[in-house]
Formats: C-alpha cells, sequence, structure tokens
C-alpha cells in the first residue's frame, strides 16, 4: 500500500484482545494509527475493530473493561491483524486458535506485542520464522516452539508479513514502521512528532546476541 492513495482506500486493522491485555499494548498501536489518520492523504483511513475470543467482554491487566466489536470467529478480513501482550503468558482454546489462524491467514500482515507472540506461534504462522517477545518469556517460547528463531531484545523483528515487537513501547515503534510502509516516511515522521516520541527504526542500538535455538 505504498504510494499515493486513492479516494477509496481504507486499511482495516483488527485488534485481537485476550483476557489480563496490557493496555498499552493494544491502545499504543491504536493511539498511533489514529494519528496517522490524522497525517494521512485525504482518503486513507485505518478502520480499527477489536475482537475477542468470543465476542464477550475481557479485563485488562490494569482492571479496564473492554467491550469488542465482535468475536474473532465473526471477523471480517483484516488488513492489520493485532494481537496485543497479556499479563503473562496468554493462553487460548483450540477452537480459538484456529478462528485466528482463519483471520490471520486472510490478513496482509500479523503483528504482535510482547506476549501476544504466543498465540500467533499457536496458529502455526510463525513456524520456521524470526520472532521477538518480552525478554522474560523468551525461553518459554522457544521451549514451547522449538521451530521459532527468538530473538530475546526488546526491539522488533519482521520477518515476512510479521513483525514482532518485544513490548509495549516497542508495540510504538512497529506500529510507526507499519504506517511508514503504509504512506511513507513523511507521515510516520508527522505521526511520530503527534506522539512526542521518536521514529525510531527497528533493531538498531542494541547489542544483546540474539539467541538461538
Amino acid at each position: 500500500m505504498d504510494g499515493a492513495c486513492d479516494d477509496t482506500q481504507r486499511h482495516s486493522v483488527l485488534i485481537f484482545l485476550s483476557e489480563g491485555a496490557k493496555s498499552l499494548g493494544f491502545s499504543g498501536s491504536a493511539d498511533v494509527f489514529t494519528c496517522v489518520n490524522a497525517t494521512a492523504p485525504e482518503g486513507f483511513q485505518h478502520h480499527m475493530r477489536t475482537a475477542t475470543c468470543d465476542g464477550a467482554t475481557v479485563r485488562t491487566s490494569s482492571g479496564l473493561v473492554v467491550m469488542p466489536d465482535r468475536g474473532v470467529a465473526d471477523a471480517d478480513e483484516a488488513g492489520t491483524l493485532m494481537v496485543p501482550d497479556t499479563n503473562g503468558i496468554p493462553e487460548s482454546a483450540p477452537e480459538a486458535y484456529r478462528a485466528l489462524h482463519d483471520v490471520a491467514d486472510r490478513a496482509q500482515r500479523i503483528a504482535s506485542v510482547g506476549t501476544g507472540t504466543f498465540l500467533i506461534a499457536g496458529t502455526g504462522l510463525l513456524s520456521g520464522r524470526r520472532a521477538a517477545t518480552h525478554w522474560e518469556y523468551s525461553d518459554e517460547l522457544a521451549r514451547r516452539f522449538p521451530d521459532i528463531t527468538v530473538d530475546c531484545r526488546d526491539k522488533v523483528v519482521k520477518d515476512g508479513r510479521i513483525p514482532t515487537a518485544g513490548g509495549g513501547a516497542p508495540g510504538i515503534d512497529m506500529a510507526l514502521s507499519l504506517a511508514e510502509e503504509d504512506l511513507g516516511r513523511d507521515v510516520a515522521q508527522r505521526t511520530a512528532r503527534l506522539l512526542v516520541t521518536h521514529r525510531r527504526k527497528p533493531g538498531r542500538k542494541i547489542s544483546s546476541p540474539v539467541r538461538q535455538w
């Protein structure tokens, strides 16, 4: 979705929420896309919706209650599927993984923040790829999914159409990088200024080694 946008372009973003979701993990990315809408060329909009496993409300780790737009099985095709992190490792039923896989399989790209990577890994779509998660859970991700190369640093790892971020702050960097993919560097930089943050390129200025299993 690079280059100029005509007056019909709308990119859908579906945010999948689990019980105990960390507020920054999804609100940070949502705020980026909202600010992008304010700085994007006329006619382009990110259209955001939320989904949970069964369409029921979830309580975030900070105690906020979120009412989703729908259950994930009823979700329309998503341009971007976002899976934010939770307090600890998220657990999901097999039917939820299947429904999430169906949406993810049709998505243009799939992005996760922190431990949300476990949910994407559970669909099998990270098999043979590199991925990031929160450093505290990187060993467990590697143990559960030995076919994934785990990067234990708090940064953004992009492998094909699947970017993954190590936590809430890197998740904002990741969302800015997606905005740059969609609309170019100038829009991403203007968005960063609106959010009073820096547009940091993923992977820079980090000296820790990549851990592979």
